[in-house]
């Protein structure tokens, strides 16, 4: 196994999510003097934004997984991370919201590449550590909302601009290190046709449909992925809200939480999955995520959501479960269509999210409203959680 390889893609996977997660504690705030609304005003552009970089890489994850079945994964995992530099570059000295639109769309296409990245994971796994690395990319992905919050929290009191400077260098060096030391993952004889056109996306729908039980996995799948953008969605605004807290310290909330997810698809992955199976271990994770949801719903105390946290992120290995399922039922060199696809739902739940959330949550804290509960949006995860679990339940 390449473990440079291996090494590269999981910092690039972190610096996705990193350029993605940096602006969750300073956005709020950041929202309200540019546009000069309230919190729950705020909150509105705020699902906008993370609407507009889910749509680039719903639009784009398929076609980047395809152009890395054709030409490779290092080039394309390079040209990501130029492009999520360039990013962090435009929006540190961004003037108005406009730019800010502008940006998020940039890092969303660059954001896409996680198709090519988990293409490379499946290209230097075997049977026996698959699920593993599906875990590690998982971890390298939370690894992007400990730092990036913990960075825009502390950074942040600075310079408000700050956080985005600092994420451009690291991913310029990522960049470097790449370059220099990171061994292309997928052979030239494994390589496909090119094949790009206005029906990429939903022929790849198509193609995994016609998998064995693929349907409702994917459906329980979609499901898990929009509650579990609820957290990144309304978390600032929901404790900024109900608990009065500051940028610093939705900072350090965010990073315990990746903290937590770090630890869980590391370690808890491979534990469940060598205990319960990757069935199982799924399973368990939804019923672990909607436990964790409801104890924030219905959270009267800050610090009963330590204990919601922790339920909450060992029900993440359920994302682990998803991949490794789905993986095994598909050929080696159509891995960069598979991971792509699975990386629309995900992009495609990310758009509805934090529309969905952000809506409830204007919803149920604006002074009109006839039941104040910030909550809300949390309720709504936890639903969406009982029905993925329903469909999940259906597979054999």
């Amino acid at each position: 196994m390449n473990k440079n390889a291996l090494t590269f893609i999981l910092i690039v996977v972190c610096l996705d999510t990193l350029s993605f997660g940096i602006i969750y504690p300073v956005l709020p705030k950041l929202l309200e003097d540019i546009t000069g609304t309230n919190l729950s005003k705020a909150s509105i552009y705020g699902g906008w934004l993370t609407a507009i970089y889910a749509l680039l890489q719903f639009l784009f994850s398929p076609i980047i997984g395809s152009l890395s079945d054709k030409f490779g994964r290092k080039p394309i995992l390079l040209i990501s991370l130029l492009a999520l530099s360039i990013d962090c570059l435009f929006l540190a000295f961004a003037k108005n919201i406009v730019w800010f639109f502008v940006g998020r769309a940039i890092a969303g296409i660059a954001g896409a590449s996680y198709s090519a990245a988990a293409a490379s994971i499946a290209d230097i796994s075997n049977e026996n550590n698959r699920t593993a690395h599906f875990g590690y990319i998982n971890a390298a992905y939370s690894s992007g909302f400990i730092i990036g919050p913990a960075i825009g929290g502390i950074l942040g009191d600075i310079s408000i601009r700050l956080p985005f400077i600092f994420s451009a260098v690291i991913c310029f060096l990522n960049f470097l290190f790449g370059v220099l030391l990171y061994k292309e993952t997928l052979p030239y004889e494994k390589r496909r046709k090119l094949k790009i056109d206005f029906n990429t996306v939903v022929s790849g729908f198509l193609n995994l449909q016609k998998l064995k039980l693929i349907f409702p996995l994917l459906v329980a799948l979609f499901f898990m992925a929009v509650s579990s953008h609820s957290m990144p969605s309304v978390w600032s605004y929901f404790t900024m809200e109900k608990f009065n807290w500051d940028t610093q310290l939705v900072g350090y909330s965010l990073a315990f939480l990746g903290i937590l997810s770090l630890v869980v698809q590391t370690y808890g992955v491979k534990f469940f999955s060598k205990k319960f199976g990757d069935h199982k271990m799924t399973g368990l994770g939804i019923l672990f995520s909607i436990f964790g949801l409801l104890l924030i719903t219905f959270s009267f105390h800050p610090l009963l959501l330590i204990p919601a946290l922790i339920l909450y992120n060992i029900g993440s290995i359920n994302r682990a479960g998803f991949q490794s399922i789905a993986s095994k039922k598909t050929p080696l060199d159509q891995q960069g269509e598979l991971q792509g696809t699975i990386a629309s739902i995900n992009s495609l739940a990310t758009i509805l999210a934090p529309l969905i959330m952000t809506n409830t949550f204007r919803y149920f804290t604006t002074e009109e409203t006839p039941i104040y509960f910030p909550s809300a949006p949390y309720l709504i995860a936890t639903f969406l959680s009982v029905v993925a679990l329903i469909f999940f339940r259906t597979l054999k």
